[in-house]
């Protein structure tokens, strides 16, 4: 389970960056575009498991965790940033005996304000500590072709509130492109 829940935190991204002369990787002055897709879906992984125990005409969906981020280098360690993040998982079967659909989802939106900690000098990697918190919205929602039942969403918002930190590391092929790998705990898009 520990091996599940570290592959689960981790997400490859492409970076983009806005120096074109350095010494190391990343200095004052650079910003940063990061466009992410997370894997393993670990909503997706417990929602498969759950219904892999002889439910027929059941589907799982997942899209995400996805997203962006950005960031601005205010020295040549320090960078303050902006992550938005999207996920969602759903589970739509059919009753067997009215033949009625129904569908539940859980969709779930972040944004953060970020702050990284830059600690290499390399020219061509860049690895980084981050810590993030911000707003966390998640939603249970009920959809139906039941007459009888009239479709509704639930806000899971008791504590809207989302926290973030993780390790990671750019390796810029150019001066402006490069790829990102990162092993975070928290709320990213979850």
């Amino acid at each position: 389970m520990k091996k599940i829940l570290l592959i689960a935190a981790l997400v490859s991204a492409v970076s983009f960056s806005t120096m074109s002369v350095k010494a190391q990787a990343v200095e004052q002055g650079t910003m940063i575009v990061d466009a992410f897709y997370g894997f393993p879906d670990l909503y997706g992984s417990v929602l498969e498991a759950a219904t892999a125990s002889g439910v027929t005409g059941t589907e799982i969906g997942s899209l995400g965790p996805l997203g962006g981020k950005f960031e601005y280098l205010v020295s040549d360690k320090v960078g303050i940033g902006l992550i938005i993040g999207y996920a969602s998982n759903s589970v739509t079967w059919q009753d067997p005996i009215s033949s009625y659909d129904y569908k539940v989802s859980l969709p779930r939106i972040r944004g953060m304000v970020a702050f990284n900690l830059h600690f290499g000098s390399s020219d061509s990697f860049d690895p980084y500590w981050m810590l993030g918190a911000g707003y966390a919205s998640s939603s249970f929602n009920i959809e139906t072709t039941d007459p009888s039942y009239s479709e509704a969403s639930i806000s899971l918002n008791v504590l809207p509130v989302a926290l973030r930190t993780a390790l990671g590391g750019r390796y810029f092929f150019t001066d402006n492109l490069g790829a990102n790998l990162e092993i975070g705990f928290g709320s990213g898009a979850l």
